[in-house]
């Protein structure tokens, strides 16, 4: 499919979200991000590799998309294969996957990689959003990404499973600098819920954004399809997930010449009030 890719001889970005658990906001901060770099006039590739169960085309409104088993009805996948394989969600915003039927995931997982070969070369921003377990084609493009967003909240247990994730994406062989924390809240006040020790499984030194979490509305929202709606109407939540995404480009030197993506990059964290004893302040 025709895309307005990556300048010539280069290639474009690939951000994968990962979760040890479900029902954090990873499938809607990935799905939002895509809206977004759209919006900014960048040519946008997602892929959901929660082939079994995934259902980020649902918050597109979406009502069937291309079954990714095609990818490996024929042998190896051509390029014309590869580039019908998708469901195009706005001008230059196209989505691939999940597969029509869960028993074909595994016939879909030996072509993942070169899937993300052919979008990383035609599109300016590869968007993964993944399963909560980690599959072969999950470890395979964690092992290709960019950046690594282990997504986590503050319900209990949220954050034993993102050490665990964070410790396998380290023993994959990707190296902490190319991971990043994101914790999406109720409450943006509220104090990071990570814990002493944790950093030590992974996430030590590894950038740090809070999501506000836009709460059951949010969801009700995205699950009817309208993930473009929420972010046009902007809020807390959209804006922190520009932050997130602007800051991340720029970091990459991936950063679109567009003026609201140049003012989210530059969106000064806010500082918190000094208080004695107080653990070091995050951002965003």
């Amino acid at each position: 499919m025709a895309s307005a890719g990556p300048a010539e001889g280069g290639r474009g970005s690939t951000l994968v979200f990962v979760s040890g658990r479900g029902g954090v906001g990873k499938t809607t901060i990935a799905s939002e991000c895509a809206v977004v770099a759209s919006s900014w006039g960048m040519s946008v590739a997602v892929v959901d590799l929660d082939l079994s169960c995934g259902n980020v085309y649902a918050g597109f409104g979406v009502g069937t998309p291309v079954d990714l088993a095609k990818l490996g009805a024929n042998g190896v996948p051509s390029i014309e294969t590869m580039g019908r394989s998708c469901v195009r969600l706005a001008n230059d915003s196209c989505l691939w996957g999940p597969c029509e039927r869960p028993e074909m995931a595994e016939q879909v997982m030996p072509h993942v990689g070169r899937l993300l070969e052919y979008l990383v070369q035609r599109y300016q921003l590869v968007l993964v959003d993944t399963s909560t377990t980690f599959t072969d084609a999950v470890a395979e493009a964690v092992q290709k990404a960019d950046r690594v967003f282990v997504v986590h909240d503050g319900a209990p247990g949220s954050i034993g499973s993102a050490g665990r994730t964070s410790s396998l994406v380290v023993r994959l062989g990707v190296a902490r600098t190319r991971m990043v924390r994101v914790e999406n809240v109720a409450n943006p006040r509220a104090k990071s819920s990570l814990v002493p020790g944790i950093s030590q499984r992974g996430l030590e030194g590894a950038p740090f954004f809070q999501v506000i979490d836009g709460g059951p509305e949010v969801q009700e929202v995205a699950a009817a399809g309208g993930i473009r709606e929420l972010v046009r109407e902007g809020g807390p939540m959209v804006q922190s997930v520009k932050v997130m995404l602007a800051r991340t480009l720029a970091e990459l030197g991936a950063l679109p010449p567009d003026e609201d993506a140049r003012l989210a990059a530059n969106v000064e964290a806010k500082k918190p009030k000094f208080k004695f004893f107080s653990r070091r302040a995050e951002v965003v």
